[in-house]
């Protein structure tokens, strides 16, 4: 048990990881910005339906 909550914390770790050194460049934040307006035409389009 102690040996997955290890492995899911370092899954976790590299992740957050990821995203920071990623948002720590204008390119990470526009993408982010693109998938959100994203996310936002998606559930507004369904919605209209």
């Amino acid at each position: 048990m102690s040996q997955e909550l290890t492995v899911d914390g370092l899954v976790w770790g590299i992740f957050w990881g990821v995203i920071w050194s990623f948002l720590s460049t204008p390119f990470g934040w526009a993408t982010l910005a693109i998938f959100i307006l994203g996310c936002a035409a998606n559930v507004l389009s369904t919605e209209r339906k």
